[in-house]
């Protein structure tokens, strides 16, 4: 069957598709739905050189707006918008979820599974700054590694827990104390 004009359904009339009407199109009075009630996957396929899927919703101001793509072009999957996790929903990075970031609704974690933790900064003379709460109601800077200066900078009081090496083999183990006048 050959449709020259569109088609019109009835709230709750299906359109079915395949031998077993395996997948279902319709609406519902409120919401509309695509739904495979069958056997297999559901494909969301693009064949077109170069092309991407757009996923588009409300923008919250009486038009649409793309929230996320997959890109053709790229082999990317672009968000345009802020992607929200629930409690205790990790991303999972890796084909063996070897990298984990999560927030478990008190504690955000960043959790490494195989091989080494690596923060690597590549922007020139740029550095890792460390923050956290100052007791006032602000946060201040704790840790700086300094690309420009090639130092660590530690720009708070500093307790150790345990003996200290320094050097490889000079041992501090009741305390450093430096005293500086000027």
């Amino acid at each position: 069957t050959i449709f020259k004009q569109p088609t019109s359904h009835d709230d709750n009339v299906l359109a079915f598709f395949g031998n077993d009407l395996d997948l279902r199109v319709y609406h519902d009075g409120t919401d509309s739905f695509i739904k495979s009630d069958g056997t297999g996957n559901l494909y969301f396929q693009q064949a077109n050189d170069d092309k991407d899927i757009v996923f588009q919703c409300d923008n919250g101001s009486g038009g649409v707006t793309t929230y996320f793509q997959i890109e053709g072009d790229t082999e990317q999957t672009k968000f345009s918008k802020t992607v929200k996790l629930t409690d205790s929903v990790e991303l999972r990075i890796g084909d063996g979820s070897d990298m984990r970031l999560h927030h478990n609704g008190s504690n955000n974690s960043i959790e490494s599974y195989s091989g080494n933790l690596r923060l690597i900064q590549y922007a020139d003379d740029s550095d890792i700054q460390f923050f956290s709460d100052n007791g006032s109601g602000g946060t201040d800077e704790y840790l700086r590694i300094d690309g420009g200066t090639e130092t660590v900078e530690i720009a708070k009081a500093t307790n150790f827990a345990s003996t200290v090496t320094i050097a490889n083999d000079t041992t501090i183990t009741n305390g450093l104390y430096v005293n500086h006048n000027d």
